[in-house]
């Protein structure tokens, strides 16, 4: 029988610097900070990283 695989606290961190990253180049695109490439560039990254951390751990 397969044992169900959890969380450990280091995928959970991961995961939310992701989300951080993504609300700070938000607020740096409203505020006319950084250009409009940027943001979807981050929200690629933040992604393709959370999907890596969950495949690979």
């Amino acid at each position: 029988m397969a044992e169900a695989k959890g969380y450990d606290s280091v995928t959970a961190l991961r995961s939310a610097r992701g989300e951080i990253s993504l609300v700070v180049a938000k607020a740096g695109q409203d505020a006319g900070a950084s250009s409009l490439s940027v943001f979807p560039i981050l929200g690629i990254m933040t992604t393709v990283t959370a999907l890596h951390d969950i495949l690979c751990n």
